[in-house]
């Protein structure tokens, strides 16, 4: 009994170091803040652009840079003392490795030189003696006999010619109709009467009719649906809550330092009047560190802008707790599981 007692005390020590290491993994994901910090210049145009920016997270043990200098884009991502980059550079071992690849790629050419090249056996050229004609004298100054001249054999065809009589004769056993007889098939099929084409034509578009008129049927039924689906006061009551927590965590969102002096323009003034116009939503919260001032005669940028702020995991974590925990949000949620157009 003294024994089994206390193999469950182990048991029982073994699960609380593991419960407080997932407790203690936990705690670090959500309250382990994940600092930024971006940095941004221009002067006067989009070529002179240059960006940074820096992410750090478990007391920096991750982190990450983006950078963007003269048009071209480059990254960098560390964890703990390994580095992975964008940018073309080899270390000391790989310089290293390098060398003896080469080395050796030196030392197999060397050898394939000194290795002697076999020259192909040249064939003698033998001149062609010329041609003797009737009645010449040959090389030995003998005259060819007229009656002994040499005539090649002339190769004859493996295939017989046909004859052109057997020709004609394949093309005219072929029988040929006669325009009377072809015009006299063409004006035995039947013509379909005007009458039947305007109906049939008619018919179709009562059909194409219908079916308009059916799509939008089914298209009144199912807004009328929609309409009382979302009018409900169960998840109108989800809505406002579901908006109120999305305003809260902008809000804690929000950086800690934020210093801007940007003028901007484009080429079309009224691009640049919708760009004001998005910039103007969140304007009222930030307005004492920003200094933006459009400009609707010419395509400019110009300015620079610094932010630095941190966000921590707890801040979703909290958001969809509240969520959870409203009676309206997960009635809302059923019901979207189940939501179905009846048409």
């Amino acid at each position: 009994m003294h024994i089994l007692f206390l193999i469950f005390k182990i048991i029982c020590w073994i699960l609380l170091v593991v419960l407080c290491l997932v407790v203690l993994a936990a705690c670090l994901v959500l309250f382990t803040p994940l600092r930024y910090q971006v940095r941004a210049k221009c002067e006067g145009d989009v070529a002179s652009l240059a960006a940074e920016a820096d992410f750090s997270v478990f007391f920096h043990l991750v982190r990450a840079s983006v950078r963007y200098v003269d048009q071209k884009l480059s990254w960098q991502l560390g964890i703990a003392w390994k580095k992975i980059s964008s940018e073309p550079g080899a270390s000391k071992e790989d310089e290293g490795e390098g060398k003896k690849k080469a080395e050796e790629t030196e030392n197999v050419m060397d050898k394939r030189e000194d290795v002697p090249v076999k020259k192909e056996a040249e064939t003698p050229i033998v001149p062609e003696a010329p041609a003797v004609t009737r009645g010449e004298e040959d090389a030995r100054g003998r005259k060819q006999p007229l009656g002994q001249e040499r005539l090649k054999p002339a190769k004859e065809d493996s295939k017989p010619k046909q004859s052109p009589k057997n020709t004609f004769a394949k093309e005219d056993s072929k029988p040929k109709e006669s325009p009377q007889k072809t015009s006299a098939k063409e004006d035995s099929k039947p013509k379909e009467p005007l009458f039947a084409k305007i109906s049939d034509l008619v018919e179709k578009l009562k059909c194409t009719f219908q079916e308009i008129c059916g799509k939008m049927e089914t298209l009144q039924k199912k807004k009328d649906v929609l309409v009382d689906f979302v009018t409900d006061e169960v998840h109108a009551g989800a809505l406002k809550k579901v908006l109120f927590e999305v305003k809260k965590l902008l809000r804690r969102l929000l950086p800690k330092k934020l210093q801007a002096n940007v003028r901007f323009g484009f080429e079309d003034p009224s691009v640049t009047g919708r760009v004001l116009a998005g910039v103007s939503v969140i304007y009222p919260s930030i307005c004492e560190h920003l200094d933006i001032r459009p400009d609707f005669g010419q395509e400019v940028l110009e300015g620079s802008m610094f932010v630095k702020g941190q966000v921590r995991a707890c801040i979703f974590a909290a958001m969809l707790c509240n969520l959870l925990l409203n009676a309206n949000c997960r009635r809302t949620l059923l019901d979207i599981k189940n939501f179905s157009f009846d048409v």
